[in-house]
């Protein structure tokens, strides 16, 4: 097909298009040239080649354009890249009338919109099939404009790994990028995407998955091919869920086993395991219930929580083995008392630093810190009723066996496990002075070495972590960035009840500061096109530019070739169509590009700068920033500053926390100190092993210190309930409560050695830290905590009651002449050589005025035993009247019977028998039931 073109000097540009020769063709003064003409919007099939013939009417050479454009619109043509002024004056829209290009365009046959190498070719798959390597340089090469689209080629947009000649030619590509974009039809059936949220229509949605398996079933000798669709990011995650699902059981069912071999009870450790189930379920679906959104992070709150319950299963059922054969309600009580506030100091310092990391400006912080708050609480709760009360029914059930004469065993000691033994060796040796001199050099090289790694340590992240590495996904992203890392990231500036046409000036300097910013590449302005599409157009140049007449060209401005990309940059009220003016709308965007910042201060500075830019524009109306990178870019600002917030305020609530509950500064100090050794240390190993500071390991540092403080807040408190002097209260702490602890210990490093498998960014940041932790934590809280227990530990708890007291015998002498109690003299004396240290304990002897306390040491019970004329003389001048026994000390008979066996030894050093004594014998043996020996 043949056009003739009639050049005539105006001073327009270049319009081509096919058509008859009596059509009022424009253009500069053109010498004859064969030139490919596009088919604009259809796709499919190769285009024509027109060869266009010109008159030799005009003999001027035109002058340049520089030389009769105005000053306005020259700044139009500035405001846009060259290759798009040509671009717009190649459409054919601009000197077709309205109606045959609109009749025109609905002939065409609409398809996906499809970007590739291939549209050098126009998609004609016989031309392609018979290319050779020579050949498909050649016209790679030579490729200037689209043969699909018209719009101008850029073999970089399509190529990575690019290799040029000396001379700019292309010899070589490591990558190739093809591209499809699908309309969503809202007027189908439509579902929700979980990987963007949208709501999507069925058969859009089936495609992309169909695209996803074709690529991944395509096996290609020597080239990979990777594959990424929008609902990669729901089918990868929902993936990756299972796959968390798979090693979260693993953890729980590495626990059970172990929990039911070591704990010595098999069902009560069933009934605090489900506790924890249970916790896990209402912490869930409590925060479900009150709107707290469930993250990815939450993933790893059931393993968290086993790991506190077992800790306090172990600590709680410790307490019940050492409580003695007394009554059941007496046992759980004094397990209790002294289980309880060990439990109590770590459990509410673990939920008050969750709650306190719920403050954060990071909202997956912030959620998976409010649902580990929650669950703590419920184990703590569950633990301390449900799971006592499994204790209680287990030996109520032991008793009754022991009691029928066909099941009964003989009486058994208390029972002695392997690793009782081995803490009681230890205990011996870790009081030693040369063992405390290797403990104290050995932890200060460690915290001197954790304070070289937490100073070493990157603050970086990307959500690509969050893909498994093992994912179709990630290895598309890594792709990408190997092959195509010259693109920056994307944003939109959005606008809303903007005064059209007359803000026009305004949003153009808006787009002009953009562009003028070092961190912006490109502008992509609808306005600044539609400023050279109006300039060229026939219908439209010199026209005044009223809200009808805007209206009016973006109808036809939207379906050709220079403003069909823009369709998705408006809000319309209406349908759009060809014909008719643009319906009304009131919102609107554009779209821009930064340049690729790999710092992370250059990220920032972009950032806040485009946001100065955009809120200083003189528009009316809203107008706002956003780009997906925000998300990353802002979490990156916020994760340093956070994390060091609620590192400093997790950690001082936590020492107040101690301080409050164990009720002894000195003691509180060291565990705080042990915290944050520990801390230091995990920061250490963060950084041999390659993390960084992000969100995850921010999340995870938070949840350390509640976990590490359990370990030296045990042995503290053991150490304050025990008297006696500082080693022998330590080895007494270590071997009570060392194995409970050294089990909450092992079970932790047992349940996060489970994720390791995992290729979760999650799970394996996790695992790495957590394991941290737990062999840290331990080191502080059964090596260094009873070194510094041994030297500078506190003085124990006045008139502690323990969960098993040594009895106490005490003189007692009553007289019926007075009606108050008076104590004038205290001052017993009682078999010294028969009692240790550790026996010596104190009662308290309630009188009517609630003042007198007497203090005596148990004498060993065979020298209750011995004849009266050898015991030792005990001066005695106490007067008390109307004594009240505590009921504490009326119920324990064992007490009553030293007591009585006291008051004989009295009786047998009396030398005479007077009146006086007759009364006193009488008043004693009255009210509390004592008989004199005779």
């Amino acid at each position: 097909m043949r056009h003739t073109i009639t050049t005539l000097k105006f001073r327009r540009t270049l319009a081509l298009l096919p058509g008859t020769a009596t059509q009022p063709l424009i253009g500069l003064h053109l010498t004859g040239l064969v030139i490919p003409c596009t088919t604009g919007l259809q796709t499919g099939r190769p285009d024509q080649d027109y060869e266009y013939q010109y008159d030799e009417i005009a003999t001027e050479a035109p002058p340049a354009e520089e030389e009769w454009r105005t000053e306005e619109e020259r700044t139009v043509l500035s405001a846009v890249a060259p290759e798009i002024v040509q671009s717009v004056r190649d459409d054919y829209s601009i000197v077709m009338s309205k109606p045959a290009y609109c009749e025109e365009l609905a002939l065409k046959k609409q398809l996906c919109y499809e970007t590739s190498l291939l549209e050098v070719w126009g998609y004609n798959e016989d031309a392609i099939m018979n290319l050779t390597d020579h050949q498909v340089l050649e016209d790679v090469n030579k490729a200037f404009m689209s043969k699909v689209y018209g719009y101008p080629f850029e073999p970089d947009a399509y190529l990575g790994g690019i290799t040029r000649d000396s001379d700019g030619r292309i010899v070589s590509a490591r990558a190739a990028l093809h591209t499809w974009i699908t309309k969503n039809h809202m007027n189908k059936t439509l579902v929700v995407d979980v990987g963007t949220g949208e709501m999507v229509d069925t058969e859009g949605l089936a495609w992309e998955m169909a695209l996803v398996e074709a690529v991944q079933e395509e096996d290609i000798p020597g080239i990979h091919v990777h594959v990424h669709a929008a609902y990669s990011f729901g089918d990868v995650s929902a993936k990756t869920i299972i796959g968390d699902i798979k090693w979260v059981a693993c953890g729980w069912a590495a626990l059970i086993v172990y929990v039911l071999v070591t704990l010595g009870r098999p069902g009560p450790a069933l009934v605090g395991l489900f506790c924890v189930a249970l916790a896990v379920v209402g912490a869930y679906g409590t925060c479900s219930a009150i709107g707290i959104p469930h993250g990815p992070l939450n993933n790893v709150l059931p393993i968290l929580l086993i790991g506190l319950g077992v800790d306090d299963m172990y600590v709680i059922s410790n307490a019940w083995e050492t409580s003695g054969n007394v009554k059941l309600l007496e046992r759980a009580g004094r397990a209790l008392q002294h289980a309880g506030v060990a439990v109590t100091v770590t459990s509410l310092s673990d939920a008050v630093a969750f709650l306190v990391g719920a403050t954060t400006k990071v909202p997956a912080l912030r959620w998976f810190c409010v649902y580990a708050a929650v669950g703590v609480m419920t184990v703590y709760i569950l633990q301390a009723t449900v799971f006592v009360a499994a204790l209680t029914v287990d030996q109520k059930y032991r008793e009754k066996k022991d009691e029928d004469p066909k099941k009964k065993t003989p009486q058994k000691q208390k029972r002695t496990t392997f690793l009782s033994l081995v803490m009681k060796a230890y205990a011996n040796v870790i009081v030693l002075p040369w063992i405390q001199a290797i403990v104290l050099v050995a932890a200060a090289s460690m915290i001197g070495a954790g304070i070289w790694g937490a100073v070493s340590l990157r603050q970086e992240f990307s959500p690509i972590w969050f893909l498994p590495r093992t994912s179709y996904l990630y290895h598309w992203f890594q792709a990408m960035d190997r092959h195509f890392p010259r693109d920056g990231e994307l944003g939109t500036v959005y606008f809303s009840n903007v005064s059209l046409p007359r803000e026009l000036p305004a949003l153009r300097d808006l787009a002009a500061d953009l562009r003028t910013s070092p961190y912006i590449t490109r502008v992509d302005a609808w306005y600044s096109v539609l400023d050279v599409y109006l300039m060229e157009s026939l219908d439209y140049y010199n026209v005044t530019l009223t809200e009808e007449v805007l209206h009016d060209a973006l109808g036809i401005f939207l379906h050709s070739k220079s403003g069909a990309q823009f369709n998705n940059n408006f809000l319309f009220e209406d349908e759009l169509t060809c014909e008719d003016p643009a319906p009304p709308f009131s919102i609107f965007k554009i779209n821009f590009q930064y340049a690729r910042l790999e710092n992370r201060a250059d990220q920032q500075a972009a950032m806040n700068r485009v946001r100065e830019i955009v809120s200083s524009a003189d528009i009316s109306g809203y107008h706002a920033v956003w780009a997906h990178v925000y998300s990353q870019w802002e979490t990156d600002a916020a994760v340093g500053s956070e994390l060091w917030r609620n590192l400093g305020l997790v950690a001082c609530v936590v020492g107040i926390m101690t301080l409050l509950l164990l009720a002894a500064p000195r003691a509180a100090f060291l565990v705080s100190l042990c915290v944050l050794a520990t801390l230091t240390e995990v920061a250490a190993l963060m950084h041999v092993w390659g993390l960084t500071i992000d969100t995850v390991t921010c999340i995870a540092l938070v949840l350390a210190i509640g976990l590490c403080v359990d370990y030296a807040a045990h042995v503290a408190h053991a150490f304050l309930v025990v008297t006696g002097s500082r080693r022998a209260r330590v080895k007494a702490a270590v071997e009570g409560v060392g194995p409970a602890v050294l089990h909450g210990g092992f079970s932790t490093l047992l349940a996060f050695v489970m994720l390791s498998p995992s290729d979760s960014h999650l799970f394996i940041s996790f695992f790495k830290i957590f394991i941290g932790v737990a062999i840290f934590g331990l080191f502080h809280g059964l090596v260094l905590m009873p070194v510094l227990l041994a030297l500078i530990g506190p003085e124990p708890y006045p008139d502690y009651n323990s969960p098993n007291p040594p009895l106490t015998a005490v003189h007692v002498v009553t007289s019926p002449e007075t009606c108050h109690a008076k104590q004038t003299t205290q001052e017993d004396h009682f078999l010294q050589s028969n009692i240790s240290k550790e026996q010596k304990n104190t009662l308290t002897l309630k009188t009517d005025n609630g003042k007198s306390t007497l203090s005596a040491p148990q004498p060993d019970p065979t020298s209750m035993q011995n004849n009266h004329a050898t015991l030792p003389k005990t001066k005695q001048n106490i007067t008390i009247e109307n004594a009240m026994v505590s009921p504490k000390i009326q119920e324990n008979n064992a007490i009553n019977m030293l007591a009585r066996d006291s008051h004989r030894r009295s009786c047998a050093r009396r030398s005479s028998s007077s009146s006086k004594d007759k009364d006193v014998i009488e008043h004693e043996r009255d009210n509390f039931g004592f008989e004199p020996d005779t």
